[in-house]
């Protein structure tokens, strides 16, 4: 399933508009209306206000259904500090 695809189910399954999910994104509706049809991605940007306003993780949204591992990584070595 493609991510678009995702975001409209998930958008149908929570009982919402697209009306009312531009006003809950702060997204336009025509650009929403474009994921739909001409079957668009939204940019990565976005991701984090879709999530916040489906009330679901960004991994809910774009990972695979598998279980995830968080880290630290460091900024200046990128190295693995911790794992948990």
């Amino acid at each position: 399933m493609q991510l678009q695809e995702k975001i409209f189910r998930l958008i149908n399954e929570k009982g919402m508009t697209q009306k009312e999910f531009s006003k809950a994104t702060g997204i336009a509706e025509s650009t929403i209306s474009d994921w739909k049809r001409k079957r668009l991605n939204p940019g990565v940007d976005k991701i984090p206000v879709i999530c916040q306003a489906l009330g679901i993780s960004a991994n809910d949204l774009l990972g695979t259904g598998e279980p995830s591992v968080d880290f630290i990584v460091s900024a200046k070595s990128e190295q693995l500090i911790e794992q948990f």
